[in-house]
């Protein structure tokens, strides 16, 4: 298995993952706003067995606001994993998978960029995405 391919992948969708993660937090901000706002007599007895209304929204928000703090959670560790991987790489091979991968520069934009062959650069592409692979996973090829 190469795993080059699924750290390829993890390089590509860091700026979704960190954007999600300013969105999550919008939105749990947003829940917590609506569930502080319910009113209503909560400890009410209902006439025919199960919970009022105003309890079941309670119910409902709290679990959207476990389920949006959980994935929160996963989102902000997973850019802290390609972080930490990027941070042990040399300056300049960092540099490179993030115009390539985080950015989207395309190789012919890299070549006037760094003032390298297209050759050139895909060979710093495939030495500087194993090295990241590397230490994202602890194995390339498998």
């Amino acid at each position: 298995m190469d795993y080059r391919v699924f750290a390829a992948e993890e390089l590509r969708t860091y700026k979704q993952k960190c954007m999600s993660a300013q969105v999550m937090k919008d939105r749990i901000e947003e829940l917590e706003g609506k569930l502080s706002s319910i009113g209503g007599a909560g400890g009410s007895v209902p006439s025919f067995g199960g919970g009022n209304k105003t309890e079941q929204k309670w119910l409902n928000l709290i679990a959207s606001i476990d389920d949006e703090k959980r994935r929160l959670r996963e989102s902000v560790r997973a850019t802290k994993r390609v972080d930490r991987a990027l941070s042990i790489l040399p300056e300049e091979e960092a540099k490179f998978l993030k115009s390539f991968y985080i950015e989207g520069y395309t190789a012919e934009e890299l070549t006037e960029i760094a003032h390298l062959s297209l050759r050139q650069v895909y060979r710093a592409k495939k030495t500087a995405l194993t090295n990241f692979t590397r230490a994202y996973f602890g194995v390339v090829v498998t």
